[in-house]
């Protein structure tokens, strides 16, 4: 598995395939990763199980009725009745889907661990004074 923080520091191409990695060895990063794509879809989008705008953000039209009702049964998982909030075949069919959605979960992934701000280097205002 690999962590948030080696995803975030490798290149773009690098941290979906790891994303890849990870959804296809953890069954709590493909529920996961199901909500987080569904959060990105309207308001709308997500009552009518449906995708109403192409704009490259929440699920395609092909996968939106589908994945939208796992999200809602991954929403609504009852743990003292079930041991998971899929069937085996569902998390199947889920995992398969969902990996495309890798760039989009990336994206989401930088805007809540955002890259601290570089450092300033030493002497630069020394320099610029001595020029000025």
């Amino acid at each position: 598995m690999h962590t948030t923080e080696a995803i975030l520091a490798a290149k773009k191409t690098r941290a979906t395939e790891m994303i890849r990695e990870n959804l296809t060895e953890s069954d709590k990063w493909v529920f996961r990763a199901i909500e987080v794509i569904y959060d990105r879809q309207t308001m709308d989008e997500q009552m009518q199980l449906t995708t109403k705008e192409t704009n490259g953000i929440g699920f395609t039209g092909v996968d939106a009725s589908f994945l939208s009702s796992l999200a809602m049964q991954i929403r609504n998982f009852d743990a003292s009745k079930y041991r998971s909030p899929l069937s085996p075949k569902q998390l199947a069919a889920g995992r398969k889907a969902i990996k495309k959605y890798a760039g989009q979960i990336l994206v989401e992934m930088q805007a809540k661990n955002p890259a601290p701000a570089p450092a300033p280097v030493q002497g630069v205002q020394q320099l610029l004074d001595s020029i000025g």
